[in-house]
């Protein structure tokens, strides 16, 4: 009996990497559509969350609920596009936009008026090194 437990954990373990990061890249045109996709639903949820927050009248602690929010939504967009496998052309450049946005979650960002205008600059120059990439790659979200 012991050993149709191991015989069956070996074959889910086995069907499960093999539809983990074993299947094949998609085609430049479906990951473009797939991702756009997740990025358009993401970015429907991430307005419906500030536009609630503008709707409160406490600004300063809405502006930090909503923050919390749109952190998890950006993760959970993140995930989502983690799970896409890009065709071979384009992964080293997708392996670099993910990296970038990585690196900005969870990061502490003043409010804008309250930024040097060294920190405005190098928030500034991130995102459009972000979005150059995020266009290489034939998004358009």
């Amino acid at each position: 009996m012991q050993w149709k437990r191991v015989v069956a954990l070996g074959a889910t373990l086995g069907l499960v990497a093999s539809g983990c990061g074993g299947s094949k890249p998609l085609s430049r045109a479906e990951f473009v559509k797939r991702a756009n996709a997740v990025c358009l639903r993401e970015y429907k949820a991430q307005v419906a969350v500030l536009k609630a927050s503008l709707a409160t009248g406490a600004h300063r602690l809405a502006a930090g609920v909503a923050g919390a929010r749109l952190e998890a939504l950006q993760r959970r967009e993140l995930q989502a596009l983690e799970a896409l496998r890009p065709p071979d052309e384009l992964q080293a450049t997708f392996a670099r936009w993910r990296g970038m946005w990585r690196a900005g979650l969870g990061q502490h960002v003043p409010p804008v008026a309250d930024m040097t205008a060294a920190q405005h600059a190098q928030l500034r120059a991130t995102a459009m090194r972000r979005e150059a990439l995020k266009h290489s790659l034939g998004l358009t979200c």
